[in-house]
């Protein structure tokens, strides 16, 4: 019996290479896994001497500040949700709350996580943009977040300054405990003229799925609303971006086989009713 060596494979770099990219990370409050934990390293930061601590904020600054807004008041405002934890009640420096902040705070990069299923809608600003070019936002799902039941309806706003690329939500209530995930954008057209964007996404506790809609006039504040009625099932629900014969509708695959389309319709100001 003759053995035969496989063939050889020969390989060849040839770009592009990826590289990091340090401007597109965000801040993210860090939230050791027990209370004991954030209480012992906070008492490790209030043991440290003012010489210590004097000179640590201004080189923090000088390195986050040119790839993050509001550097400053996002590492206070972190100090605030843990002060409650400090033991020494006393007053800590300007600098040391700064420093506690800090702590408090790590960089994340969505991208790093991968990026699935992504959105593409024109962007509601178009001011500035050259004739024949037309400036959009993309919506990605990186992991476990989207670039965001009783519980699952609320809102989100941001700082109007606050960089597109930095507008991230994460999850926020026990459905989406797991992730939300899926965001199908579609600016959508009323039929008096005025605009809005929707998109449908889902919410995973790690075992239920929960379809949901989102609602944004500007990519600054976020409406989360509950879908019902019996069209809401399984994923993969995208909505049309004008009214047909004066209902909403939608595009589905309820049964992971066939193509459905749904209409809807307005019950109240926070749900959407299927058939």
């Amino acid at each position: 019996m003759t053995h035969r060596n496989p063939p050889s494979v020969h390989a060849k770099r040839i770009g592009p290479t990826l590289v990091p990219d340090r401007s597109r990370v965000l801040m993210r409050p860090f939230r050791p896994t027990t209370e004991e934990i954030s209480r012992r390293l906070l008492a490790q930061i209030m043991a440290l001497s003012e010489t210590e601590v004097a000179c640590v904020p201004g080189r923090l600054m000088a390195e986050f500040r040119d790839r993050h807004h509001d550097v400053e008041k996002f590492f206070l405002n972190r100090f605030a949700k843990v002060h409650p934890l400090i033991a020494d009640k006393g007053k800590p420096s300007a600098k040391r709350r700064a420093l506690i902040g800090a702590y408090f705070t790590h960089e994340y990069s969505p991208e790093s996580a991968a990026l699935f299923n992504p959105s593409i809608v024109p962007h509601p600003d178009q001011s500035g943009v050259s004739r024949g070019a037309l400036g959009f936002i993309p919506a990605d799902r990186a992991a476990r977040g989207i670039l965001l039941l009783a519980e699952s309806n609320y809102e989100v706003r941001f700082a109007e300054g606050h960089p597109v690329s930095q507008r991230v939500i994460f999850p926020f209530t026990p459905s989406q405990s797991n992730g939300i995930e899926d965001a199908r954008f579609v600016r959508f057209v009323y039929d008096d003229g005025r605009r809005t964007y929707y998109a449908t996404y889902t919410a995973y506790d790690g075992k239920i799925i929960l379809p949901q809609l989102l609602e944004t006039p500007d990519f600054v504040h976020f409406k989360f609303m509950t879908l019902n009625g019996s069209g809401v099932q399984n994923k993969g629900m995208a909505l049309f971006p004008r009214k047909i014969d004066g209902r909403y509708a939608m595009i589905s695959r309820q049964d992971d086989e066939n193509i459905l389309i749904l209409f809807a319709w307005r019950r109240a100001r926070d749900s959407v009713c299927h058939e």
